[in-house]
């Protein structure tokens, strides 16, 4: 969906890229402010937050460690001199992007883990900020929804995998390979949040996952933004006990804004 041709973009889609980046960016944050308002939710994010903990420990230790391992088998760390310093920040620019693709697969496998959570909690802010529209909530609606949105999260998972698997080979160039694997890795990371975040508001309105890929291509500088954003809650202490639950609302309530704009699917009535 676009808007009228000669008409005023509505606002969520409007601006400059920068500022669409940086709406969808404050998109990722909202999630926390929607939660404390909503107390009815918390009870439903407890459980993906319990999950979610587990595999950022994980992702932390795997990170750091593997970071130094992964780049001396390409470049062995020198004795001594300038080439010292360098080898040291090509290893934390290494740390960096596997903390984003560590990130990456938090969210996949702990999605896929709290699927049926998460699917509650995205239906119910649904039905906050747009009433009972669409169809009535019953099992087999929920059990559909959920399956499809799993076995979407296994292909995105896999497509992810087969994008990021040749970047890694941008570390065999000492320093600057690095560097832009950084830069490629967290790019690429963010735009895969973005659609795995969205996938229950998606796949609420029989959305194919070529579809839901098409939407996130469509608002790029927007889902740029917002996947940034939720990446980063992944990594400030504290909050990223609950980014994945958060995660969920805010992109709810990004997609509610789209659809309020007449530029995503709105869910239907049965019949």
């Amino acid at each position: 969906m676009s808007p009228v041709p000669g008409s005023a973009p509505p606002e969520i889609i409007s601006g400059s890229a920068l500022q669409r980046f940086g709406r969808g960016f404050s998109f990722a944050f909202r999630g926390l402010r929607y939660l404390r308002d909503h107390r009815d939710l918390w009870g439903w994010v407890a459980i993906p937050a319990a999950i979610n903990l587990g595999f950022f420990f994980f992702g932390v230790i795997s990170s750091w460690l593997l970071a130094p391992q992964l780049l001396g088998m390409v470049w062995t760390r020198p004795e001594q001199g300038a080439a010292v310093a360098l080898w040291v920040l090509t290893a934390w620019a290494l740390r960096l992007a596997l903390a984003a693709i560590v990130g990456m697969g938090v969210y996949m496998l702990a999605g896929l883990l709290a699927s049926p959570f998460n699917e509650v909690i995205s239906e119910k802010v649904e039905q906050h900020e747009l009433g009972n529209a669409g169809e009535p909530w019953g099992w087999p609606v929920f059990l559909r929804d959920t399956f499809w949105s799993v076995v979407h999260s296994l292909a995105t998972m896999a497509i992810y995998v087969a994008v990021m698997a040749p970047l890694l080979l941008l570390n065999i160039l000492p320093g600057i390979g690095s560097a832009i694997f950084t830069v490629c890795s967290w790019t690429v990371t963010a735009f895969f949040l973005a659609r795995e975040m969205l996938d229950g508001s998606t796949s609420r309105r029989r959305m194919g996952l070529l579809q839901k890929f098409a939407l996130v291509r469509q608002h790029k500088a927007l889902m740029g933004g917002f996947g940034f954003g939720t990446n980063l809650l992944l990594w400030i202490p504290l909050l990223n006990f609950v980014c994945l639950p958060v995660g969920v609302i805010s992109a709810t309530l990004l997609y509610v804004e789209l659809e309020k704009a007449g530029v995503a699917p709105a869910r239907s009535l049965p019949g």
